[in-house]
């Protein structure tokens, strides 16, 4: 078992092989002139991964890659990382997703640090923006889940 701290708090949870192969994982990514950033996140990353868990791995492109390019992406990173991969675009990824995945991931590649800080400020701006919209979101199917139902005739 990998233990690996984050937070302060100590994890001991299946990470796998995934962990050991982060540089077969980085060496796919960087042999891409088109990936500028890219992320680990996830249950591996948590430690809280199982031997059937797929990688979750994040990528900003310098353009939106036709889907053909991302389907050899994730073949390729699939073998490298001996599982399934499920591959996010951060290009057009939700903010809430976006931010879960600078907040908690491990940058995997980043080609140049001035635009990662600046694709993270715009990340959390984005998320912080959209809060309000959530709340509400929240508050309409809480409301909607606890409403008592009308019973048919």
């Amino acid at each position: 078992m990998i233990d690996s701290r984050r937070g302060g708090r100590r994890s001991t949870g299946y990470t796998g092989p995934v962990v050991n192969r982060l540089d077969p994982i980085r060496r796919v990514l960087e042999a891409r002139s088109d990936v500028r950033l890219a992320y680990l996140f996830g249950s591996l990353v948590r430690g809280e991964g199982r031997p059937n868990s797929d990688a979750d791995i994040a990528v900003l492109f310098s353009g939106v890659p036709p889907t053909e390019s991302l389907d050899r992406l994730v073949a390729d990173l699939e073998a490298a990382s001996g599982r399934g991969v499920d591959l996010v675009v951060l290009n057009d990824a939700p903010p809430l997703l976006a931010h879960e995945v600078v907040a908690t991931g491990t940058c995997l590649v980043c080609r140049d640090e001035d635009e990662r800080v600046r694709f993270v400020a715009r990340t959390v701006s984005r998320y912080l923006d959209t809060a309000h919209l959530r709340r509400v979101q929240h508050a309409y199917l809480r409301e909607r889940t606890e409403a008592p139902r009308a019973r048919p005739r």
